[in-house]
């Protein structure tokens, strides 16, 4: 199959979208359980159609599609984080459920034909509009079958793609994949983003103790020029902002970063 391609989905029927429509909790995968996961109602969602769908969530617009797994293996989409086994083994046995699968967030560099059908599509009226979690506004569109879905789906496939969100989504369906001996025409289920328009915050992150000092700074000193601040410092790109033994301290990379490497809803499959 071509890196990207319509998928057989059932978008789920308006009066039981508050109900059916849930945010996304990584918790459960923390603890290497996911709750058990009720039978789906075949009377919730439209029979199964093989397209691509264009999804709007808040202010954020992309077009779902299936992303043959292979090109996560083979470059053509790239990631940048390392996975935890454990919460890819617990995402591996939730996808056996009937769960509804949880996107993969991709970016990309967008093409004429992607601006063009996206603007054309969210134009007409949509399959699905309602206040989802978050009270964020959830938007659905079909695109339809025949030759604008082929070119859509042909520009998608010739582009780069980026991880933004779904890391340990992507090697739950590469595990999964490999363990039933890599058949062919498997996919990921992805919602293509474009990257104009991107950016990047700054975030937190908590390393639970005790850590030696001396083996944090010996690690840290190898890489990051470090300046001890007077409160949290504001960060440019290649800086971090480090707090330990009740100080801040300003890290700063002493060469660029790079990247490489892979990772060892409204709409069901």
């Amino acid at each position: 199959m071509s890196l990207v391609g319509p998928f057989p989905a059932r978008v789920v029927r308006p009066e039981w979208a508050s109900r059916l429509v849930s945010g996304l909790s990584e918790l459960p995968e923390d603890t290497g359980t996911l709750p058990a996961v009720a039978p789906v109602d075949p009377a919730a969602y439209d029979e199964p159609e093989v397209a691509l769908y264009v999804y709007r969530q808040g202010d954020h617009t992309g077009v779902v599609c299936e992303v043959d797994v292979r090109g996560f293996v083979d470059g053509r989409v790239r990631g940048h984080e390392a996975v935890q086994t454990q919460r890819v083994d617990s995402l591996v046995r939730h996808m056996e459920t009937d769960a509804a699968p949880a996107l993969v967030a991709l970016l990309h560099h967008p093409g004429a034909t992607y601006r063009r059908l996206v603007d054309e599509v969210t134009s007409t009226p949509s399959l699905l509009d309602f206040g989802g979690p978050g009270g964020l506004q959830q938007q659905v569109w079909r695109v339809s079958p025949g030759p604008a879905t082929e070119a859509l789906a042909a520009e998608l496939s010739a582009a780069g793609h980026y991880i933004a969100d779904g890391h340990h989504r992507v090697a739950a369906s590469l595990a999964a994949w490999q363990r039933a001996s890599e058949p062919e025409g498997a996919g990921v289920l992805c919602v293509v983003h474009p990257m104009d328009g991107l950016r990047l915050s700054a975030f937190h992150r908590r390393v639970l103790g005790p850590v030696a000092r001396a083996e944090l700074w010996s690690v840290v000193e190898t890489m990051f020029t470090v300046e001890p601040v007077v409160a949290a410092p504001r960060l440019e790109p290649g800086s971090y902002g480090l707090y330990t033994d009740r100080l801040w301290h300003l890290l700063t990379a002493r060469r660029p970063p790079t990247w490489s490497g892979r990772p060892a809803a409204a709409v069901r499959a």
